[in-house]
Order: structure tokens, then C-alpha cells, then sequence
């Protein structure tokens, strides 16, 4: 008896410690909830009350859905989720949601540009117990061999007990856009005019026809939440847009923290990316998975601060709707306004003649693309009539960047207000740099006319390919001019490029894999012509090797730290590792001149170094020559052409990053031409015309 009555003691012990923790394991899944569609600004307390509560006890963020196309199809979105990376649906259009076949999908998805390996969710969770609600839940769960192994059903509580429960809500959609609206069509990717079109584009305000589905889908999300444990990690999240027009930032949200969401992906409190739900379903239910170590997102976390999520999120993407279809116009407008103005100063210069204010404003034209990144300190996009405070902002920053310049110097009024333009362009883009690790708002880069759009989903931190160009020709406008001027100035050119190169290079700043090895090449060749060095063999073997390393070096490093914590910088090492650096490689430069092949574009830019070397070779001022009239013009211009056409071949903008940074330059040096009347007789002198009289100054 005794014997019996301690073993029952013994047996309810165990019971007793055991029980919690059998309770915790089955009140504590993991769910995801995914549908296309729907937008923070959608949600309201008066239009989706479920959701609105939900969200007053979770972390939110707005998600970048985009995957491969302009817009996202739910099928992409789910194969997405499942695949880690962005992926594609093969027809132009929309197929309804698990109808697509498995091979013609893979196959699909191994030629495109990402090469996502669908079913990788699947089968890195082979050995947890997992369940889908919905057609497109199923989907994201599908293993590669394109089987779904889990439970599956159309009510929740028929797979409550799972560990991961993946659940479909269904899509909005705008009328004239349902889901089979192109359906058998061909799959076409996006050519080089497509891009150009898309960046005219903008998206209208959703009709009324689309506001019952949002209230349906709240309903299914409210009632779905009866069933859920309160206790359980949950992720709600768009996976898809709701029309073709334009790419729109969807909603997310997630039960932990409160404020604004973010991850290591996206770097930006209330922004994250739809390639990071694969690393944080795995990062929950199985975080030491040796497949974290190459996803290209990373692990949406909480946040830790109070704020008014529903408001900011959807003021964020009022601004990032708003700025995308002036981008194209932007581009165009200053491209046309410095051809014009360049037109302008060259035919004066040739000819001789008044030039009363063309000077100054070819200086306020180089000032506007830094001015298309500071009027976004100021909240235009909230005015009655948004493109109007956009671009009056734009032209009254860039005139008064260009008064100031002009100001500023009493004697020197060729040279100093372009290096100043130059210095007030590199300092906004450093700063704003600098500031994006300490603030918990967008850097002036990200919605820009000039910068990255959140909602294409290419860089969300660090220099953009653009503000690349202008910061690297605003400091080699600024330091040469001071390095020309001041007794130690070969160190003061030193430390500034070595000081470019460590915040533009560092994966924690800049980000930038293209920037530091065009930086390298800039520097070098000004510190030349500055000190009168002729180019030899030895000095472009050396540059290049030493701006091959550059690159090299800030990737190893950042491959050195964490998975979760690396930025497309050590992500390429691991990319080189896992036998893909070549195709990523062949890409950029495929990219960088309009799609030719690869070897195509190597073979340009090999024959265009040639000649360049070749030419200053036979024009490297000796210095039994005569000073230039204008010093600035002749130290800079080599040096910022070849960065600009340097970083256009390593990385994938294409001639964006020529064209905008001699829109700086080349505009700078003509207002020092027109503002300088030797210059302008030398250049007259040169064209055969008369010299300019002095009684033509400007």
C-alpha cells in the first residue's frame, strides 16, 4: 500500500510539472495570416474594426510586396512566402491561386533574374507539424517536390492543435483587375521602356466597389480570431497588391511589442519586406536552421515604443504613392533643363556675348537634385495639391542652395560657389546617412524623386545608386578645390576620400558595393592632376587593384557578423560561396547598359577605359605648361567622369548614374566658364571665334 500510494504521489508530481508545459507548447503555434490588397490606410476603426484592434496590441509596419514585376500577383506573394525569395507567376496576369502547375512554376522561377527555389519552406520545416487554411497557405507550404505534407483545411479550428498554421484571407481586388484578367498569356518580363513607363505611373484612390471586400475581409479576420489562443505568435500580412496600375505598400503587423516594426532587411522602423516572413516563420519555430544563413530576408522584430502606428504607417504610404509618378518627370525635366543650359553656355562661350544670369543658372540647375532630397523634410505630400508644394519646394531650396553659394565668397565667385553646390550636395547625403542609424523616420533618400522608392523594394538604407553620384561629385568638387589651395592638401584630399570611402563602403552606413572602388578611382586621378603626376601603367594597375579590394574588404567583413545582422554586402559572399557570384555579377553589367549580354557590355566598357587611359596619357599637364584660367575645371574633370562611368559598370543603374552626376558637374563647370571672362576667351579662342571684350561680362 505504502509502495502504491508513493508512486501515485510521484505520478501526480509529474503530472503536475509536466502540464504546464504540454499546456504552453499547444496555446503557443504560430500563425500567419496573409491576403493581397489591403493598405494601412485602409484601416480604420470605423471600416475594419478587428483589425484596428489588433493592432492596438501588436507592431506594425508597412510591407514592400513587391517581388519581381512592377506589381505582385497573390499567387507570387505565396510562392514568395515559401520561397524566401522573390518569385514570379508565368502568366501576364493574375491566375487564380493554386491553379498554377508545380513544374511549370519552378521551372519558371529557376530562368528568372532571383532563381527563387520554391518549396524551401516546406522542406526546411519537413519535421515540424503544419497545417494551411486557404489555397495560397497551402501553397506557401508546398515542399519543393510540390507536395504539401501537412494538414489542410477551410476552417481553422479543424487545425488548431498545429505548430504553424498558414492561413489565406483572400484577395481585394479593384474591378477591371480580378485575378484571372490575363490568364494563359505568355509570360513577358519587363523591358527597358516598361521601366521608364512605370516611373510616370501612379495609382489612383481605390473605388467604391472595393470597400465592401475590405469589410469582408475584416469580418473573416474577426472572426478567425476567435479561434486563435491568445497566447499565439501571430503575423498578419499583404502578400500581394490589388491592381496592375502601379506597386502600392501593403499592411503588416505582428503580436509582439508595440510601435513599429522593422528588420535588419529593411533597416527602417515601420518598413519591412515580404522575403522577411520567411525568415521569421523559421526564426520562430526552428532558429537555428542552417537555412538562415543565405535568405535574403531577415526577421521581422517588434517594436519597442508607443506611437499612433495606424496614422504614421498610412502617412508613410501617402508619401511613397504620392512621389512615384512625378519620378519619370523629374528625370526628364532636369536632364532636358541641363542639356539646354549646357547648349546655352556652350554656344556663348563659342560666340562671345552677354550672359547676364545664365551662369547663375546653371548653378541653380546643378543644385536641384540635392534639393529634390532636402524638400522632403517638409511634409508636401500632405498639401490640397501635392505635385505643386513638391516641385515649387524643390526650385525655391535649389535657388536659395545657389544664393548662398554666390554669397558666401567676396572674391572668388568662378570657383568657390560650385565647390560649395558641391559641398552642400556631399554633406546632405553624409549627414543624412549618418542620421538614418539615430532616427526612427525615413532618410531623405527613401520616397524621393532622386532616391529609392520603398514600395519597388531595391534600397531601403545607405546611398542609392543616384545619390552616389551626386555626393562623389559634390567631394571631388569641394576637395580639390580646398586641396588646391591649402599647404598639406594632398592629406586633406586623403582623409576626405578615405573618410567617403569608410561611410559610403561600411555596411552599417552606406551600403554601397559599387560606390568605394569609384571612389578610389576618383580620388586617385585628382590627387594627380592636383600635384602634376603623370598616369603610368603601374598607377592604373594599382588603382584598380586597390579599388577591386576596397569592395572586397567591407563584404568580408560584413559576411564576418551574424546571418540576421548582414547586409547585401556579406549576403554576396554568400551568394559567391554558394556558386552564384558569376549570374550576379553578369547581371549588373548586363543592367548597366540596357540588357546587352554581358560580355557585350565588358567589351564596351574595356574599349572606353582604353581610350581614356590612352588620352590622359597624351593630356596630363606637364608643368612647363601654363596654368588653366579656370584650375577647378581641369583638376576635376577626368577624375569625376571616369567615377561616374566607373560606378555605372559595377552596379546595375545603367546610365542613371552618369547622366545625374554630370547634371552636377557638368553644369558646375560651365557656370565657373561663364563666370570666368579668361575662360570664356579661351574657349572662344579655341573655336576660332573672337575673344569675348571685357565690356561682355556677366
Amino acid at each position: 500500500m505504502k509502495l502504491r500510494a508513493i508512486a501515485g504521489i510521484l505520478l501526480a508530481l509529474c503530472s503536475i510539472v509536466a502540464a504546464p508545459s504540454v499546456a504552453a507548447e499547444e496555446e503557443d503555434p504560430v500563425v500567419v495570416i496573409g491576403f493581397s490588397g489591403l493598405l494601412w490606410r485602409d484601416v480604420t476603426e470605423e471600416s475594419t474594426p478587428n483589425l484596428y484592434k489588433f493592432v492596438e496590441d501588436s507592431s506594425g509596419a508597412n510591407m514592400v510586396v513587391r517581388t519581381v514585376e512592377e506589381t505582385t500577383c497573390p499567387t507570387e506573394g505565396w510562392l514568395t512566402v515559401g520561397a524566401g525569395q522573390r518569385a514570379i507567376d508565368p502568366v501576364n496576369g493574375c491566375q487564380k491561386v493554386g491553379e498554377g502547375d508545380w513544374a511549370g512554376l519552378k521551372e519558371a522561377n529557376q530562368e528568372s533574374s532571383y532563381r527563387a527555389e520554391l518549396g524551401l519552406l516546406g522542406d526546411t520545416l519537413q519535421d515540424q507539424d503544419v497545417a494551411a487554411v486557404g489555397p495560397g497557405a497551402k501553397l506557401a507550404l508546398t515542399n519543393s517536390a510540390g507536395e504539401f505534407t501537412g494538414e489542410y483545411s477551410d476552417n481553422y479550428a479543424d487545425v488548431a492543435g498545429s505548430d504553424l498554421i498558414t492561413v489565406d484571407l483572400g484577395a481585394i481586388r479593384y474591378p477591371g483587375d480580378e485575378l484571372s484578367s490575363h490568364q494563359g498569356d505568355e509570360y513577358r518580363p519587363r523591358g527597358a521602356i516598361d521601366k521608364f513607363l512605370a516611373a510616370f505611373k501612379g495609382t489612383d484612390a481605390p473605388p467604391p466597389e472595393v470597400v465592401p471586400q475590405i469589410e469582408e475581409l475584416d469580418a473573416r479576420f474577426g472572426e478567425l480570431m476567435t479561434e486563435v489562443p491568445p497566447n499565439a505568435k501571430i503575423l498578419v500580412t499583404s502578400v500581394g497588391d490589388a491592381q496592375e496600375a502601379a506597386p502600392q505598400l501593403g499592411f503588416m503587423a505582428v503580436r509582439d511589442g508595440e510601435g513599429l516594426a522593422s528588420s535588419d532587411a529593411t533597416r527602417q522602423p515601420g518598413l519591412v519586406q515580404l522575403t522577411d516572413v520567411f525568415p521569421t516563420i523559421v526564426s520562430w519555430l526552428e532558429p537555428d536552421a542552417p537555412v538562415l544563413e543565405r535568405v535574403v530576408g531577415s526577421e521581422i522584430r517588434g517594436g519597442d515604443g508607443v506611437v499612433d502606428v495606424a496614422s504614421r504607417l498610412a502617412d508613410d504610404q501617402e508619401r511613397s504613392e504620392n512621389v512615384r509618378p512625378f519620378v519619370g518627370p523629374f528625370y526628364v525635366g532636369v536632364l532636358l533643363l541641363a542639356a539646354v543650359t549646357g547648349l546655352a553656355a556652350w554656344r556663348v562661350l563659342r560666340r562671345g556675348g552677354r550672359v547676364r544670369g545664365l551662369g547663375r543658372f546653371a548653378a541653380w540647375v546643378a543644385s536641384l537634385p540635392v534639393a529634390s532630397l532636402l524638400i522632403n523634410v517638409f511634409p508636401w505630400w500632405r498639401f490640397a495639391v501635392p505635385w505643386i508644394a513638391l516641385f515649387a519646394g524643390m526650385g525655391l531650396i535649389a535657388g536659395l542652395i545657389m544664393a548662398v553659394a554666390y554669397m558666401v565668397p567676396r572674391r572668388d565667385k568662378v570657383e568657390a560657389p560650385i565647390a560649395i553646390i558641391g559641398a552642400i550636395t556631399a554633406l546632405t547625403l553624409i549627414i543624412d546617412v549618418l542620421a538614418d542609424t539615430v532616427t526612427s523616420h525615413y532618410p531623405l533618400q527613401l520616397a524621393s524623386l532622386l532616391g529609392t522608392q520603398p514600395q519597388v523594394g531595391g534600397r531601403f538604407y545607405g546611398l542609392s545608386n543616384a545619390s552616389f553620384a551626386i555626393m562623389a561629385v559634390g567631394l571631388l568638387l569641394a576637395a580639390s578645390y580646398v586641396a588646391a589651395r591649402v599647404r598639406w592638401g594632398g592629406v586633406f584630399l586623403a582623409v576626405v576620400g578615405v573618410a567617403a570611402i569608410l561611410i559610403d563602403g561600411s555596411a552599417t552606413l552606406g551600403a554601397d558595393f559599387g560606390g568605394p572602388p569609384a571612389l578610389v578611382v576618383g580620388f586617385v586621378l585628382a590627387g594627380l592632376l592636383i600635384y602634376r603626376v603623370r598616369l603610368t601603367p603601374w598607377w592604373v594597375l594599382g588603382t584598380l587593384l586597390a579599388a577591386g579590394a576596397t569592395s572586397l574588404v567591407f563584404s568580408v567583413i560584413d559576411y564576418l557578423r551574424p546571418a540576421a545582422e548582414r547586409s547585401h554586402l556579406g549576403r554576396f559572399i554568400q551568394t559567391v560561396i554558394d556558386g552564384g557570384g558569376f549570374e550576379v555579377i553578369t547581371r549588373k553589367l548586363s543592367q548597366s547598359l540596357f540588357g546587352l549580354p554581358w560580355w557585350m557590355a565588358v567589351s564596351v566598357f574595356v574599349l572606353a577605359g582604353v581610350v581614356a587611359i590612352w588620352w590622359w596619357y597624351h593630356h596630363t599637364p606637364r608643368p612647363e605648361k601654363e596654368e588653366p584660367s579656370i584650375p577647378l575645371l581641369r583638376h576635376t574633370a577626368f577624375p569625376i567622369i571616369a567615377t561616374l562611368v566607373f560606378g555605372m559598370v559595377i552596379n546595375d543603374s545603367g546610365v542613371v548614374i552618369p547622366a545625374i552626376g554630370l547634371t552636377v558637374a557638368g553644369l558646375g563647370w560651365a557656370a565657373m566658364s561663364l563666370e570666368s571672362v579668361k575662360g570664356r576667351e579661351v574657349l572662344a579662342g579655341t573655336a576660332g571665334a573672337e575673344p569675348v571684350r571685357d565690356g561682355d561680362t556677366a
